[in-house]
């Protein structure tokens, strides 16, 4: 997927950047994909939560017309 690789792109060019003896912009470079990943695996998260309040909703809605149908 596009993550990855994004992730894989910044990893070749921060080892490009190591020998051509840049550290400090290759450490920067890592971090921003540190920083990437957990954003992704946070909006994954709050996806999995949204996914699960919707289930939680539809399920109350068809118990709901069950319960008026009696």
């Amino acid at each position: 997927n596009q993550m990855d690789a994004d992730a894989q792109k910044l990893t070749e060019q921060a080892k490009q950047l190591i020998v051509q003896k840049q550290r400090d912009r290759a450490l920067l470079l890592l971090k921003l994909k540190r920083m990437k990943e957990k954003e992704v695996d946070k909006a994954d998260g709050e996806l999995l939560s949204i996914l699960e309040t919707i289930d939680r909703v539809e399920w109350e809605s068809i118990n709901l017309d069950v319960s008026s149908s009696n």
